[in-house]
This record gives structure tokens, sequence and C-alpha cells, in this order.
């Protein structure tokens, strides 16, 4: 496992004392840092960016404080460059030189014996958030991605040969649409950005107006019945409740109740009711989401096209909505019969499918299937 990490890519001693030879001398080509003060510019003549519409919305016009217009030039301060490279095609182009650097020097597909290579391109996820899916910022990260891969499977070929290959292609989630951006194309949308503080206020005010406010004994550092929130969940004091003897579901369905009351809200759950799903076997995208021992006590879900965070900028993901959710999955290789599916898939079965193409077993418990559709 390897990251980059100033102008360096490194690993922890989790999985070895020190780094390769051949990582050290990757390194030593300074293969970060000669993009400082580089220029990203748009890779496609201008014309061709109107596909992704106006991209002139400037500081004045946009609350998000985001100016989408190009070049970027990254900046030659190491603290502001690392976060503009990171939000930039030139990571990934480093990323694919480093994959290509591990094939030749581990011996990647050289024998009878399987080799797992996985690629993240987490610039185009932090392109994503910052500009939003439909800035010319996205669609020349797009179109450069694009080349970046044929110049990666074109290396595959001459070294391993595509035959014997499997490629699988796809995301772990979507992004939602900058609101400022829907706003400005038609005024009549909901789109905006959602102040989280009405949910901690509203279930506050509704527990405070059934309990009354909590004691304050010397072990309760904070004299809430909301102890935490992280968008999507809410924390209750349970060493209030526990002071007060109030059952925790009871204090659950009260801050439940006042949450989807909130204009904006699309509907609540509290912890009581996905543990009870979960033994019911009702596997919903809130319950998958859910660990009993560490998530809040309320989940709640936003009105689509809603962005936590007033006053914030860029967008973000974690919606239920097909923005968020609906991602692509391409597989090309052995064993894959050419074709498009439109049936129901998710990036769970990726592994018990490429399972089944190399003959291991995989996990019983495994969320995903076997996408069978598709195998010669």
């Amino acid at each position: 496992v390897y990251w980059t990490e100033d102008t360096l890519v490194v690993t922890s001693t989790y999985y070895m004392p020190e780094l390769p030879a051949w990582v050290t001398r990757f390194n030593a080509s300074g293969p970060i840092s000669r993009y400082l003060g580089a220029t990203w510019g748009r890779i496609l003549p201008p014309d061709a960016y109107a596909a992704a519409g106006r991209d002139d919305v400037d500081a004045e016009e946009n609350p998000s404080g985001l100016g989408r217009t190009f070049p970027h030039i990254l900046s030659t301060t190491l603290g502001n460059f690392v976060a503009n490279f990171e939000t930039s095609p030139f990571e990934n182009e480093v990323l694919v030189d480093l994959a290509s650097e591990a094939i030749l020097n581990e011996q990647l597909g050289r024998d009878s014996i399987p080799d797992l290579l996985a690629l993240g391109f987490s610039a185009n996820d932090l392109v994503g958030h910052s500009y939003g899916p439909d800035s010319h910022e996205v669609m020349d990260m797009t179109v450069r991605t694009d080349r970046l891969l044929e110049r990666f499977f074109a290396f595959l070929d001459r070294q391993i040969g595509l035959d014997s290959v499997l490629i699988v292609l796809t995301a772990d989630h979507g992004v939602a649409p900058l609101p400022e951006l829907l706003q400005q194309r038609n005024g009549a949308t909901r789109a905006a950005r959602f102040d989280l503080s009405a949910i901690t206020a509203a279930a506050e005010r509704a527990l405070r107006a059934r309990f009354g406010a909590p004691r304050r004994p010397g072990f309760l550092a904070r004299p809430n019945w909301i102890m935490y929130q992280s968008w999507p969940s809410l924390y209750l004091n349970r060493a209030a409740l526990e002071d007060r003897q109030i059952r925790v579901e009871d204090a659950e369905r009260i801050a439940k109740d006042a949450v989807e009351n909130v204009p904006g809200v699309e509907r609540a759950i509290t912890a009581t009711e996905l543990r009870r799903q979960r033994r019911q076997g009702i596997h919903s995208r809130a319950e998958l989401s859910f660990h009993p021992e560490r998530s809040g006590n309320i989940y709640f879900e936003l009105a689509p096209y809603l962005v936590p965070g007033e006053g914030a900028a860029g967008t973000t993901h974690g919606s239920p909505w097909a923005y968020d959710t609906h991602v692509a999955m391409l597989w090309h290789g052995p064993g894959i019969a050419a074709g498009t599916h439109n049936g129901a898939v998710g990036i769970a079965d990726i592994a018990p499918t490429m399972a089944a193409l190399l003959g291991v077993p995989y996990p019983e418990r495994s969320a995903g299937r076997v996408l069978q559709e598709m195998l010669r």
C-alpha cells in the first residue's frame, strides 16, 4: 500500500520496515516536486467544454467562493502546493507512473499466480468536491483520466498482454451538484446549502420539552441531550440519559420526530429501528451503513440537492439519491462476455465475481453476488 505525502511516495512500517529500492529511486526522480508552479489548463479546445455548460460563475455570483476559471496555477510554496497538487490531474499522472514502476519491479503478471493491483484516482474525488460534477474541471479530469487509462492499458498490453489482464473500473460514490449552479440554471430549484445546526437544535428542544434540562453531575462534560452531530447522524448523551433513568429508545423516538419535522429533512430513523431491521434481515442503505456500537442514535437524510454545510465551499456526497449512488462499473478481460446489463448491481459484487473468475472461495456473508449474467 503506497500513497503520497508532501512530495514523496510513502508507506507504513506495518507493511514493510523501509521502502523498496525501486520506490526510493522513484522518489529520487522528483515525480511530484516537478509540478511545483505547474499550470493546469484545459486539455481540449475551449469550445469543447460547452457540453458541461457555462463555467463563468465568479466569486460574487457564487456564495461557495469558487471561481471556476482556467488556468489553475499550482503554488510554489510546499504547503499550498500539496493541496493544489492533490486537486489536479497531475496526481493521477504520478499514480500511473508509480503503478507502471510497480508492475516492472515487482514482476506482476509474470507467473501463474494471480496478482492484484488496485489504483485509487483520488484527485478525481477532490476535484468533484471542489468544483462540482457540472464543472469544466470535472470534464477536463474525466478526459485526462480516459487518456491516462489508455496509456496504462497499452503499457499492460506490452508488458503482460491484455488477454491475461482483468480490468475493473468503478467508483465508490458520486457527488451532488453545486447548489449555486443549479440555482443559476433554474431559479425554482430546491437546491441549497443546509445548516446542520438546525437538526441539533430541533432535537435538543424536543428533548428538553419532554425531559427538561439534563442535570450536570461531575462526570458530565456537556449539559446537553445531544452529545455530538456528524452528518448524517446525531449522538445522544447516554450518560445524561442514564443519570435521569431515561430509556435510550424513548429519547431516540422523541429526537427522531423532531428531526423529521425540520424543513429539508426527508426522513429519520433511530438506531433501535436499524438494529431491528438487521435482526429481521432487512438490508436498507441505512442499515448497511450502521454499526451497532459506533453509529449515532438518529440517522437522517436530506431532501434531494440539499448540500450539508451552510456557507461551505464545494460539494459533497453521502445521500441515498442517484447522483450519489449511481456509479460506473466496467469489466474487461478473460471470462467477461461483451454486452451491457441494466439490472441492479453494486460495487460489493466485485469481490465475489472476481473470486468466481479465479476459482477461489469468498466469504459466505459477502454483501455482494456473483455477476453471472456477464460471465462467459
